[in-house]
């Protein structure tokens, strides 16, 4: 009985060796958001802490809000309310475009949508209630 309970044990250790084995290879380190939903906010912010220091392809839907951020300083926020106080901030995604010949706006392939590879550099924070998320086109 004893070496049953052994061989089990080994089993789901392999088991979740491989789930992290393939949860991080490259190909899944994709994502596809529209930020004028909610659930899709919420759903970039765990993805880009989730592969923090990795190459990852963003594929960006934008809402009008995020574009005219986005075409003015190189970045976007993502304000989050705290309900139980009054305690309000977010994230700002920012890109790294300096030294890269190339404009942000070679990652736009429509007037709203950016899509592209890009490195998650870092995310220091917070900083009066935020977190800034660093991202580098690679």
């Amino acid at each position: 009985m004893e070496e049953y309970i052994y061989f089990i044990i080994f089993g789901i250790a392999i088991l979740i060796v491989i789930i992290i084995y393939f949860h991080t290879k490259k190909w899944s380190r994709r994502i596809s958001v529209n930020l004028n939903k909610e659930k899709d906010i919420q759903k970039l912010i765990a993805f880009l802490f989730l592969f923090n220091k990795k190459q990852t392809f963003l594929n960006i839907i934008l809402s009008p809000h995020h574009l005219t951020e986005l075409t003015n300083n190189y970045s976007f926020s993502l304000p989050q309310s705290f309900s139980s106080s009054n305690i309000a901030g977010g994230f700002r995604v920012m890109f790294d475009i300096q030294n890269q010949g190339k404009s942000i706006h070679n990652y736009f392939i429509e007037p709203n949508k950016i899509k592209g590879h890009f490195e998650v550099l870092h995310q220091p924070g917070p900083e009066l209630g935020w977190f800034t998320i660093l991202l580098k086109p690679v």
